[in-house]
Formats: C-alpha cells, structure tokens, sequence
C-alpha cells in the first residue's frame, strides 16, 4: 500500500476513487480485479483522522472455524 498526500501534477485517471466522508482514496485498477472486497474504515479522535483498508481477495476465504 502507498500513501501519498499531495497529488498536484500526478495522473489519477486510473483509478478507481472511493469518497467517505471528506477522505478520498484511489484504488488501483488491479486490486480491483483481484478483490471481492475492499472494507475502508475511518476514524477520527479530536482533530486527527486514520483510516483502513482491509482486502479479500478473490478465492482465498479464511475463518475463525
């Protein structure tokens, strides 16, 4: 994964853009293809926010069992 905050310049077309709230995250094509799910957490405590991504990828299901 790579974080990158300062996107002036760079090419997005790409991607694929998810929004919560006022958090937008661009998504690799590829990872698209490959997941069956893409879970995005945000939290907020004060002032600061911190999010997650959790990923399923295709064929590989796992449980707790």
């Amino acid at each position: 994964m790579s974080v990158d905050t300062y996107l002036r310049g760079k090419n997005t077309q790409g991607y694929h853009k998810v929004a919560l709230e006022d958090v937008e995250i661009l998504v690799e094509p590829t990872l698209v293809g490959m997941s069956e799910t893409i879970d995005l957490g945000l939290k907020q405590f004060l002032m600061f926010k911190s999010f997650s991504v959790d990923v399923e990828v295709k064929g590989h299901h796992h449980s707790l069992a």
